[in-house]
C-alpha cells in the first residue's frame, strides 16, 4: 500500500451498535480495545486528484484475540460536515482496518469481543515550503 501522510485514531464511545457481541463497559469495569498494529490505507487516485481529506468512521468488532471482524463503513466527514461521496476512501479504510491488530477489550480480567468505532483520518501530504531569498 502507498504511504501517505495520514493519521488514524481509535474512538471508543459507549456506543454498542446493538450487536450480540457488543457490551457496554461500566465505569471502571474494564478496558476498550487498543490498536497495536496499523496499516495505512491507500488513497484512491480520484480522491487524491479531488484533494479530498477527512475522516472515515468504521464500526468494527474486535474479537477476544484482537482481530477486527465485520467492519462496516459508517460515514465520511470533514470536520462537522458529512461528505456523501468519499470517492472510494470508505472502501480503502475498511480494507486497511481488516489488517490492523488490537489488544482486545477486557472485562473482569478476561479478553472480550467488543464493537467499537474506529476513525481513520485521511490527510494529503502538503507540498514542502521553499525558502526563496529575495534580492
Amino acid at each position: 500500500m502507498r504511504t501517505w501522510a495520514l493519521f488514524s485514531t481509535v474512538l471508543f464511545g459507549a456506543t454498542a451498535f446493538g450487536q450480540p457481541d457488543s457490551i457496554r463497559l461500566p465505569n471502571g469495569g474494564g478496558s476498550y480495545p487498543t490498536a497495536v498494529s496499523k496499516v495505512k490505507p491507500e488513497y484512491t487516485e480520484q480522491a487524491r486528484k479531488a484533494g479530498l481529506e477527512g475522516e472515515a468512521v468504521v464500526a468494527v468488532t474486535v474479537d477476544e484475540n484482537g482481530v477486527p471482524k465485520n467492519p462496516e463503513f459508517v460515514r465520511f466527514q470533514n470536520g462537522p460536515r458529512q461528505i456523501p461521496d468519499s470517492l472510494g476512501l470508505d472502501e480503502m479504510a475498511v480494507k486497511a482496518l481488516t489488517l490492523w491488530r488490537f489488544k482486545p477489550a477486557m472485562k473482569d480480567g478476561k479478553p472480550i469481543s467488543l464493537r467499537v468505532k474506529v476513525v481513520v483520518l485521511f490527510d494529503l501530504p502538503k507540498p514542502p515550503k521553499l525558502d526563496v531569498e529575495q534580492h
